[in-house]
């Protein structure tokens, strides 16, 4: 099995890492390891990966934690690459660890947005819903959070940013993109809009 390569080493919990996998066909892929420190350093998660493919158009997939925008824009610029070179966005799933940065990456790359059909109601707010959510004031993904309220107070911002943002283009499960370079694979059960994406039959994130 071909493995990825290290381009550069982060901290202990593998913060800051970089690693790189070329596929068959030749398509490169960075894999940048976005902290996801929550709160405080005493809940070390580990960091949360996002990734990089260069194809005919360049996607990243996922945005890590809020409050991480910089330095997800310096592991770009570590091999080469900005913002502005980002075509298109792909989000797996509505948590804050995977889609946290988005509304700032959207607006300075300017690029195409991709999410699961369920995202939208996810980022929405649904303030005529009443089901006894414990959090009935958030938008979807965080109506029955179990978070105690000095964790939720932390992302009030990040879930008011996302709530105005258009999806591009809203994913169905098992559909390819129009331009054959991804597969995508609806898999609910973390989030009601996780999905799995497939790149050439070789690389499944």
């Amino acid at each position: 099995m071909k493995k990825p390569d290290v381009v550069q080493w982060g901290k202990d919990n593998g913060e800051g890492m970089v690693v790189y996998y070329q596929t068959t066909r030749g398509t490169d892929i960075f894999g940048l390891a976005i902290p996801n420190i929550y709160s405080s350093e005493d809940w070390d998660l580990g960091p949360t990966w996002c990734y990089l493919i260069v194809a005919e158009k360049t996607t990243l997939v996922d945005t890590g934690r809020f409050g991480n925008f910089q330095i997800l824009r310096s592991l770009l610029q570590s091999i080469g690459k900005d913002l502005s070179d980002i075509d298109r966005i792909v989000i797996t799933h509505s948590h804050e660890d995977h889609d946290g940065n988005l509304a700032e990456i959207y607006a300075a790359a300017q690029a195409e947005l991709w999410a699961h059909a369920n995202y939208l109601p996810m980022i929405a707010y649904h303030p005529a819903i009443k089901d006894n959510a414990s959090h009935p004031e958030m938008p979807g993904s965080c109506r029955l959070c179990i978070m105690p309220q000095s964790f939720y107070k932390n992302c009030l911002e990040y879930q008011l940013q996302r709530s105005s943002l258009k999806i591009t283009w809203a994913i169905e499960d098992n559909c390819i993109s129009t331009d054959g370079e991804f597969r995508f694979v609806f898999t609910p059960g973390h989030s009601a809009d996780s999905m799995c994406i497939i790149v050439e039959n070789e690389v499944i994130f």
